[in-house]
């Protein structure tokens, strides 16, 4: 099985430093050599990886080509801490949401719903918390709104954006409708943002 990895980098507060005050004394283009940045961490994963993002400071979450979401704790010299299988679908994209919830869309045009506490033990994925299915193709983006979290956006190569509730896995709170001159069919959402609690963006082709 394939391997991928995740690395991470640390800026000194020197680098920082330095930056900023050549940003502003060069008035004019200077030609400076780039610095060479090595990692501080890494570690190797099955099947690569496929979409990352933070959970918290202290952990970050990685949608895997072996079809697992994995929670790694990189204060513990990068340890996947936990693995959660997602029924044969490698995640696209995954935002996050109060420490604990993870949205993750995918290529059978489903957003998925994972809570990383146990959930009940009747379920075949006990951190399956809801589904929800309206798009028709590849998720390209799903994200939570971080002021009103019970809220979020999915973009797909269907050229869909709808909003929703995770409260309501049965159809979205809307469908946002997007002016193009260009035939519907042929339009793709492949970036989506919140700019505070009310303000949408998206960007496709």
């Amino acid at each position: 099985q394939n391997l991928g990895s995740i690395q991470l980098w640390k800026l000194t507060n020197e680098m920082l430093s330095n930056g900023a005050v050549q940003a502003a004394d060069s008035l004019k283009r200077q030609k400076v050599e780039a610095a060479e940045l090595a990692p501080t961490q890494f570690i190797q994963v099955k099947g690569g990886v496929h979409s990352l993002t933070w959970l918290d400071g202290d952990n970050l979450i990685a949608g895997c080509g072996d079809h697992a979401i994995k929670i790694i704790d990189i204060e513990k010299s990068f340890v996947i801490k936990q693995s959660i299988l997602t029924d044969n679908k490698v995640p696209t994209c995954i935002d996050t949401a109060q420490d604990n919830l993870i949205l993750s869309g995918s290529e059978d045009g489903v957003v998925r719903l994972w809570d990383t506490r146990a959930g009940e033990a009747s379920r075949s994925n006990k951190h399956l918390a809801a589904q929800f299915s309206s798009h028709s193709r590849f998720i390209t983006q799903v994200c939570f709104n971080q002021q009103v979290e019970n809220v979020f956006l999915s973009g797909a190569m269907d050229g869909g954006l709808k909003l929703w509730d995770i409260r309501n896995d049965e159809v979205p709170l809307a469908n946002l409708k997007h002016k193009s001159k260009e035939n519907k069919e042929d339009f793709k959402i492949f970036a989506v943002e919140w700019n505070g609690a009310s303000q949408i963006l998206s960007g496709g082709s």
